[in-house]
Order: structure tokens, then C-alpha cells, then sequence
């Protein structure tokens, strides 16, 4: 269920909702609905300046002080506010106070165990007094399943992209569809489960070569081509293939028109493929890109170029950085594919990318907040978004460095009968 249609849903159960119109903290008359309750301006001017300030109230009668109507006492009624439900997390902080001001200052309220007993307790107690919060608690119940909805099909999608990568399917029936021909084709993630593990990875890399394929001459190639055994798979072309059937399994993906589909996976294509490999290189406790079979690019020749070094080194050094948990990794993949800004696709798939990006990050900060609180979620989100800017230029340096490799292939392409197929620039570097 989307956001969209939880929020239509929602609009047709509240219409026999009896919303209160006085305020739940003092009884006089409700002007609005402030942070996260019907109060008051009074309550929540009150309520803001306490939370602002930090104010420490004492009360003089052992918080004994009648509740039910105006409070006097400073200290009971901010207490009556925090057990009615009003939200700290929900107020606008000044402009000049800093982040780490405002996260110290929330983090109180977090830690305050009774604080979210009084909230859950009054949630409980107030049904029949205030129905708006069952359908709240309906709402979020309903939220809570659409998150674990939505993670249930991201993580089993990736189970099926990781299992086929693994498995013994080479792919090479794959290599004769360019993109616009292999996007019609069903995804072989499907047929996932009809390949078997292999029995003899890892493969031992071949002794690596002396001269440099960026540095190679006609003559070398030939020599090489010689000497050198194929023993692992074609790795760079078919995880082309795998990245592109995994974007076509996503539902959005399939309302947005086929030639804007083109498009967006030539934009984003580098960026999830670098981000795979690199992941996966560090769930293995790899140093640099490791694929599954024994094959390290690192290791192809005696040295290697400092552009190599940034793709295929520190690529995987940023994930240790990140160290992404398998749920945080699917839903930032996801983002990564919805955050294609290109100018040349229609306004009906800008939106769709747009609407399905704010959709996806709205699910990661929620999941993140209930794994890890309010605040630490909110932390964890803003690093996990940030690190997205990395992927791309990480991705902008494997273009450059598979273009560097096109023109190498180019010096012996009378060699060459039928050059690697590329779906995204990236060129065959294991067949060099």
C-alpha cells in the first residue's frame, strides 16, 4: 500500500471520528491540533517555551495538584502535557540553535522512560474519551505493517539477485540483448532457485600480467591472449545484466515508459553496480572488490592505475565507514534508483521517481527510528542519505575508468571479432 493510498484510506475511516473541541491538557476550547494533541494556544505556547528553555519545574504539593481543570502549577501541567501526548519531537526549534542543541535537548525525552509509559498508558486510557486516537493508533499500526511490507519485498528481491550472482548460471545467453532488447526479456532473478552453488570457489586469480592493459600494445594483446586462462567468470558484463533485472522487478519501474526506463538505468546504472559490488566485497571482510567466484579486478596486473585504487579500493572502504545493516542496504539502493535527475525523461516519470523517493525515505528515517529511537534513527538517516553523493561519484570515476578500457580495446579492435556488449558503459576488464 502506498503513502497515497493510506492517506485515502484514512480520510474515508475518520469521517464518523468524533474529534474533541476542548483541550486535552487544560479543558478550555481546542484551537488546532498541536504536537501530536487538541490543545490549546495557551498548552502549546507553554508546552514550546518549557521544552525550549529546558525548564526543571518543582511542584509544592508532591505533584498532587488537580488535574482535571486549569492547572496552576507549573511543574503538573508540563507533566499533564507529556502524559496527554504532546510530541518535544514535534516542535519548530529557533533558527539558532544547532543541531547537536536540539539532539541533546530531545535526547531527555527519549531516555525519559516514564515519559513514553505516560504516553503509551494514556493512548490506552482515553479511547472512549477521545476516539480520534484509535484511529491514530490505527494509522500507525497500519504504517508499521505498510514498513514491514515494504522491507519484505525489497530484502527478498535482493535475496534473489544475491542467490542467482552466486550461484553457477554464467549468464552468457544474456550478452547478445542490448538494453533496449533486454528490457523487454522477464527477469532472470525468477530462476534463481534452479542454479546451484558452486563446489569449487574460490578460483585461484592467474599470475598477474606485467604490462598494463591501459598500456598495452597490439602485439601484447596477442601474446596475452595466449597466455592467459578464463577460469572465472565474465563478472563486469554479467553484473550488468543482474543490476538491470533487479531495477525491472520494482514495481514503479514498470509504469514509467520504456524509453525513459532506458534512460534512467544509463543514469543510475554505474551507480547501483558500484555500490553492489563494493557491498558485497564488504560483507566478505574484503579489503577491495571481490567477486564471488575468487575474481579481484586488484589483481589482474602486477600494478595498477590510481583510478583504479579510488573504484576499487576505497569503494569498499567507504562501506565499512557506513557499515549498512542487509534492510538499510535495500532501501538505499531503491533511493539511489529514484534519485535519477535527468532532463531528457517525461514529467510523468519525474514524478513517479520523485513521488517513490520520498516514499522510500520516509520508510528508511521510520525503520531507523524504531530500530534505533527517535533521534539516533534521525542520525543514522541523514549518513546513510549523505553517503548516496559518494555512490555517485564513485560511480562517475568506473564511466571514466571503462572508457579509458574502451579505448584501450579499441587499439586491437581488429582483434576483436565481436567486442564485449556493454549495457552502461562499463567495458569487460577480465577479458583484457
Amino acid at each position: 500500500m502506498s503513502l497515497s493510498q493510506l492517506s485515502k484510506k484514512e480520510n474515508t475511516s475518520e469521517k464518523n471520528v468524533i474529534i474533541p473541541t476542548n483541550c486535552v491538557i487544560c479543558g478550555k476550547s481546542a484551537s488546532c491540533y498541536h504536537y501530536d494533541v487538541i490543545s490549546c494556544n495557551g498548552c502549546k505556547t507553554f508546552f514550546r517555551r518549557s521544552v525550549i528553555a529546558d525548564k526543571n519545574y518543582i511542584c509544592k504539593f508532591d505533584n498532587n495538584c488537580v488535574i482535571e481543570r486549569r492547572i496552576n502549577c507549573k511543574k503538573c501541567r508540563f507533566d499533564k502535557c507529556l502524559s496527554s501526548g504532546m510530541n518535544p519531537r514535534a516542535i519548530q526549534f529557533p533558527s539558532n540553535m544547532t543541531k547537536e542543541e536540539i539532539f541533546d535537548l530531545l535526547e531527555k525525552y527519549t531516555k525519559n522512560k516514564e515519559f513514553d509509559k505516560n504516553y503509551q498508558d494514556n493512548n490506552k486510557n482515553n479511547h472512549t474519551l477521545c476516539p480520534y486516537l484509535m484511529s491514530y493508533n490505527h494509522k500507525i499500526s497500519e504504517f508499521q505493517t505498510m514498513i514491514s511490507n515494504c522491507l519484505n519485498d525489497l530484502t527478498y528481491i535482493e535475496y534473489k539477485f544475491k542467490l542467482l550472482r552466486e550461484s553457477n548460471f554464467k549468464g552468457s545467453e544474456l550478452f547478445k540483448y542490448d538494453l533496449n532488447n533486454y528490457l523487454m526479456q522477464y527477469s532472470k532473478l525468477g530462476d534463481a532457485e534452479k542454479y546451484l552453488p558452486p563446489t569449487n570457489w574460490p578460483i585461484p586469480m592467474s599470475e598477474p600480467k606485467e604490462k598494463h592493459i591501459l598500456d598495452s600494445t597490439r602485439e601484447d594483446f596477442i601474446y596475452k591472449k595466449h597466455m592467459h586462462l578464463k577460469h572465472h567468470k565474465p563478472w563486469f558484463q554479467l553484473d550488468e545484466y543482474l543490476v538491470v533485472d533487479y531495477i525491472k522487478t520494482l514495481h514503479f519501474f514498470q509504469k514509467i515508459p520504456h524509453s525513459d526506463q532506458i534512460a534512467i538505468i544509463k543514469n543510475i546504472g554505474p551507480s547501483l553496480y558500484i555500490a553492489g559490488v563494493a557491498y558485497y566485497s564488504f560483507i566478505k571482510n574484503k579489503k577491495s572488490v571481490y567477486f564471488p567466484d575468487g575474481f579481484e579486478p586488484l589483481k589482474i596486473h602486477k600494478k595498477y592505475y590510481p583510478i583504479e585504487e579510488e573504484v576499487f579500493h576505497k569503494s569498499v572502504r567507504s562501506f565499512y565507514r557506513v557499515n549498512f545493516k542487509n534492510e538499510e542496504f535495500c532501501l538505499f539502493k531503491t533511493i539511489i534508483i529514484c534519485s535519477c535527475v535527468l532532463d531528457g525523461i517525461s514529467e510523468s516519470s519525474k514524478r513517479i521517481l520523485e513521488n517513490q523517493k520520498n516514499f522510500y525515505s520516509n520508510i528508511l528515517l521510520k525503520y531507523l527510528q524504531n530500530e534505533l529511537g527517535t533521534i539516533e534513527g534521525v542520525k543514522r538517516y541523514m549518513e546513510i542519505v549523505m553517503f548516496i553523493e559518494t555512490i555517485f561519484i564513485l560511480a562517475e570515476k568506473f564511466k571514466e575508468l571503462g572508457l579509458l578500457i574502451d579505448i584501450a580495446h579499441s587499439k586491437i579492435n581488429d582483434l576483436l571479432k565481436k567486442k564485449p556488449r556493454s549495457l552502461f558503459i562499463i567495458k569487460q576488464k577480465n577479458d583484457c
